[in-house]
């Protein structure tokens, strides 16, 4: 199974929860793909360096699989993403991304950091 996760303001929100589920989810098998938004377009080697030192800092670099970084909004590249590589479940704290991913994939919204 291949299982995609936001950062900013999901993973973020609760990094410890994020740790035993992503590393465990990784430790049966399944794959781990961090999907997250940057302010650059395009893109920036920085910008995703910057992602990557996030993800250390909340102790979630040795958690995932692959780091994907679109320029915001994310949520239309995301679902894009989900879509073309069999994603099964995508975490992510904003609404409008859950749509967009709704019929590709089974979408969890975190409730304590609904993002209209």
């Amino acid at each position: 199974m291949k299982v995609a996760v936001d950062i900013d303001g999901t993973a973020d929100a609760d990094p410890a929860m994020y740790r035993g589920l992503m590393g465990g989810l990784r430790k049966a098998g399944h794959k781990v793909i961090v999907l997250t938004g940057c302010h650059h377009d395009p893109i920036t080697d920085e910008c995703k360096a910057a992602k990557k030192a996030d993800l250390q800092r909340l102790g979630l670099a040795d958690c995932y699989d692959k780091l994907k970084v679109y320029p915001n909004p994310p949520g239309k590249a995301k679902a894009a993403y989900c879509a073309k590589h069999d994603v099964s479940l995508m975490i992510d704290n904003n609404v409008g991304t859950a749509q967009l991913a709704r019929d590709i994939c089974t979408v969890l919204v975190p409730w304590s950091t609904l993002q209209p």
